[in-house]
Formats: structure tokens, sequence, C-alpha cells
């Protein structure tokens, strides 16, 4: 029980943390390091998907809706439909990035990507840029995600 509450405790605490330095991030655009200087992409929306994997997918939601959240509500950012799609593009990353190899449902979140990027008339022009970037998510749920822990135990186990 005692351990149950620290687990849970330490949750809170990275949630929060996480929450905290996602605000910090989201004023970080590094765009132009990337060469696209017209763009808008923040060091936030590179690393929010990382909450998934630390605190669930459930709990990795949470905290990068609360810190998108904050975000709306204290910087006062206008609710355009950008800026709805950029947040529950990250809030599925991170649901994602939560779940487990044998979840294989959560396949079907890669697979709505590439479907509206195809639905969308500029997105149908380069359909094969959405089916190659959002196959991986799928292989790897499929076939990496069960070679993995073997993969592991025989790299790093010393018998």
């Amino acid at each position: 029980m005692d351990f149950k509450l620290k687990e849970n405790a330490s949750k809170i605490l990275f949630l929060a943390l996480f929450a905290i330095a996602g605000l910090v991030a989201m004023r970080i655009n590094f765009s132009q390091a990337l060469g696209a200087s017209n763009q808008f992409f923040t060091l936030f929306q590179f690393f929010a998907p990382v909450a998934g994997g630390f605190l669930g997918s459930a709990l990795g939601a949470a905290a990068v809706l609360i810190a998108q959240f904050v975000d709306f509500v204290f910087v006062g950012k206008e609710a355009s439909l950008l800026n709805v799609a950029r947040l529950f593009t990250l809030v599925a990353a991170a649901w994602y990035f939560g779940t487990n190899a044998k979840q294989k449902w959560a396949a079907a979140i890669p697979a709505a990507a590439i479907v509206l990027f195809v639905l969308h008339p500029i997105g149908a022009q380069a359909w094969y840029y959405a089916v190659m970037f959002w196959s991986i998510p799928i292989l790897a749920k499929f076939f990496y995600a069960d070679n993995l822990p073997t993969f592991s135990r025989k790299a790093w186990v010393r018998r």
C-alpha cells in the first residue's frame, strides 16, 4: 500500500513538473534550427509525446492537455482550428506512446492520421508521405514491439 502511494505521488509530481516544463518549452521555437523559419515548431511539440511513456496513456495525455490548456487560458491563445488540431495531435501522440505492445488497437491512432491527411485536398496530392511516415508506428506496434523484449534481454543481460 505504501509503495502504491509513493508511486502515485511521484506520478503526480511528474505531471506537475511536466506541465510547468511544458509551459517553458512552448516558448522555445526551434523551427529555424530545422531550416523552416516561417513555421512554428516548439520544443514542447517535440517532447510532449514522451509523457505517455513515463506516465502511461491517460496521465501522459492529461499532462499534455493540462499544459496546453494552461497555455490557452493564461497566454490567451486563439482557439482556432489549427491550434485545436495541434492540441489533439499531441494528446493522441502521448496516448499512443503510453500504450503497451499488447494494445494493438492503438494502431488506430496513426491509421486515423493517415486518413485525415489524405482527406485534405493538399494532403491527397502527397498521400505517399502520410502513408510512409505513419506506417512506421503501425508496423512497430505489430512487428517490432514483440521483438523488443527479446532483443533487450539478449543485448543487456550478461550470462
